[in-house]
């Protein structure tokens, strides 16, 4: 996949998880609405699951803040929110490359030595 500026942006727009959520009390995310919030979830991590299969990083060929900021939604945040990622290859062998990382395991050093590191894809 090309780097152009079209496709960053969609990038950028389809890597934000969070916005598949909404503003909405949690109790009231049922029926119909709970089916569209797990669809637009659902597109979203096909969308980057198809990217990271064509590319070693987000971005293309170097680690950059997206990577930073999408390694947090895969591995720490799933604590909070359970999210299955067994379907999705490319991502897996991204958080592995991540994993591989020295910044990565200097960080996990740091901070989250007790916290299983998360990059399987079962839920915690």
């Amino acid at each position: 996949m090309r780097n152009t500026s079209k496709s960053r942006k969609n990038i950028a727009k389809e890597s934000n998880l969070g916005s598949c959520d909404s503003e909405r009390p949690r109790s009231e995310n049922t029926g119909a609405y709970t089916t569209g919030l797990l669809e637009r979830l659902g597109n979203r991590l096909a969308f980057i699951d198809a990217r990271l299969a064509e590319n070693t990083w987000l971005a293309g060929d170097k680690f950059t803040a997206a990577d930073i900021m999408t390694v947090f939604t895969f591995t720490t945040m799933r604590v909070f929110y359970s999210l299955d990622l067994t379907g999705y290859p490319g991502i897996l062998a991204y958080l592995g490359r991540v994993a591989q990382r020295e910044g990565y395991k200097k960080a996990r050093a740091k901070a989250d030595q007790e916290l299983e590191m998360m990059i399987e894809g079962k839920p915690p």
